[in-house]
């Protein structure tokens, strides 16, 4: 009999939450206590149908070996009503299946004709009747092409999130797969969470299939009536205008575009004021115009989150696009309200490039500073930022509630104007900062430096990025960084980074234990 304390619901999902694959099979094979928690996380999470179908009879599947990791699973005859038990059993267990992007413990690839058996087995209900969280198609299913259509054999009301891959070398193929999306509604009503993603190819090089998938996804967005978040791959500009009343509870909004749609967008996108549920806007190889009619768009958003991923290939921004994008930020976004913004603008310099370099003044930066509660500020710039003591002075000043800043450079300027005088002031007035990323000029720390850091001490700074900040006496900027930023434990450097760096690294946990 186990201690009574085992004997606590919420204490017991802790434990096995906390186990490996191993321990997991142990445990429900040690009592029938255990049993029933340490079998729920074991099948909780999924990659694909593998393991699930080992537990069916051996004489049902055979297993061909690929390779030491990988192996090939397959039908060798019908499968009979007696061969479902274990099957059902585990299956109601399954919450989420799919591959996310990390390799599984099954590594188990199906054979196309698996999916075939089961229709012919008359199955007319999901094969995991109580899925919450679907990816498709997911990793070792076989080609995509063949196994996008069995995905009717997954979907069930249970579904709350769902990640679709129409993905195929062939336009007319990709439209078909298109063309089962209507359906999606009628079998999985309650999606809170949608993510499509359409292969590039198919719309780049085939308007008309553009149109298709525009067509197939708007009734499907309208009638999702639970739906917060939606994850997508282009949206024409009066399907966009409309999504309020489309999905009128959606919360997050993550758009990724094609070159081909951009101008098709945006000569449909209407100034007006509608998006007043959002919280999160995120939004993928913008182009400038697009994303500075959006944020108008935006009209006093409560926006809690904005990240814009900007494209510069076909335009490189000047200083004055850059400001004017930030004042219409100050003037159509909530203040109170943003807590992160991430900007990211990235423009392929070529050795003979013609353009003026345009570096990041704080005088273009002044803008956003009434958005005063911002938590995380992260700018990766095409060229370099122009930021002396003083203007990290006003930054530090303007955000103190950061726990998060990070100041990226594409292109690197010969030589940061700033000194460690600005990292006395982000440490001064960023009481809550746990990442910094910025460069500064640590080669010359002065004795009027020195008094500058007395009664300056930041214990929340755990990690800091000093990208290419020059250096040349590493003990004394371990001395220095010891005082104000005690708690540092990870110097992050570029990969081909001076070794010094690393020295202050090595420093700096030696006099934390001393």
């Amino acid at each position: 009999m186990p201690p009574r304390v085992f004997f606590i619901p919420e204490l017991l999902r802790l434990i096995c939450e906390n186990c490996d694959q191993a321990t997991l099979a142990a445990l429900a094979l040690t009592s029938r206590h255990f049993y029933e928690p340490a079998q729920a996380i074991l099948w909780y999470d999924l990659d694909n149908l593998g393991p699930l179908i080992r537990c069916m009879p051996d004489d049902l599947w055979r297993g061909r070996k690929l390779s030491d990791s990988w192996t090939e699973l397959s039908f060798c005859r019908s499968i009979k009503e007696t061969d479902w038990d274990r099957f059902r059993a585990n299956a109601t267990r399954v919450r989420r299946f799919g591959f996310t992007g990390d390799f599984g413990h099954t590594n188990f690839l199906l054979a196309t004709d698996v999916y075939h058996f089961f229709h012919q087995a008359g199955v007319t209900t999901s094969l995991l009747p109580e899925v919450q969280t679907l990816t498709w198609p997911c990793f070792g299913q076989g080609g995509t092409d063949d196994v996008f259509p069995h995905i009717s054999l997954f979907l069930s009301p249970s579904v709350q999130e769902l990640d679709i891959a129409v993905i195929s070398s062939q336009p007319k193929r990709c439209q078909s797969r298109v063309s089962l999306l209507p359906s999606l509604v009628s079998l999985c009503p309650n999606i809170v969470s949608f993510h499509l993603n359409v292969t590039n190819d198919m719309v780049n090089q085939n308007y008309p299939a553009q149109q298709h998938y525009y067509l197939a996804t708007y009734p499907i967005i309208e009638r999702w009536q639970s739906l917060q978040r939606l994850c997508i791959t282009g949206l024409p500009g009066a399907t966009l205008s409309d999504l309020p009343r489309l999905a009128p509870t959606l919360k997050t909004l993550e758009i990724s575009f094609w070159a081909s749609n951009f101008q098709e967008s945006l000569e449909s996108l209407p100034s007006v004021r509608k998006f007043t549920a959002m919280d999160t806007l995120i939004v993928r190889n913008c182009r400038y115009d697009f994303a500075l009619q959006l944020i108008q768009m935006m009209g006093q958003s409560p926006l809690r989150s904005l990240v814009l991923d900007l494209d510069e290939e076909y335009c490189h921004f000047s200083p004055g696009e850059w400001q004017s994008l930030f004042r219409t930020m100050q003037v159509h976004l909530v203040h109170y309200s943003l807590e992160e913004l991430c900007l990211d603008s990235w423009y392929p310099h070529e050795e003979d490039d013609p353009l003026e370099p345009h570096p990041l003044t704080v005088g273009l930066l002044e803008p956003l500073f009434p958005f005063k509660n911002l938590r995380k500020l992260s700018i990766a710039y095409c060229d370099s930022f122009h930021l002396d003591d003083a203007a990290i002075e006003a930054v530090a000043a303007a955000w103190v509630r950061l726990e998060y800043l990070q100041f990226r450079e594409y292109e690197h300027s010969p030589l940061p104007v700033c000194t460690i005088r600005g990292l006395i002031s982000i440490a001064k007035h960023c009481r809550a900062l746990r990442h910094l990323e910025f460069a500064f000029n640590a080669a010359f720390i002065t004795e009027d430096d020195m008094k500058l850091m007395s009664g300056v001490r930041n214990e929340s700074l755990r990690v800091l990025n000093v990208e290419h900040s020059p250096i040349r006496d590493h003990s004394l900027v371990a001395a220095a960084l010891s005082k104000i930023v005690p708690m540092v434990r990870f110097i992050g450097i570029p990969q081909f980074g001076d070794g010094l760096w690393k020295e202050v690294e090595t420093l700096l946990r030696i006099l934390a234990t001393s």
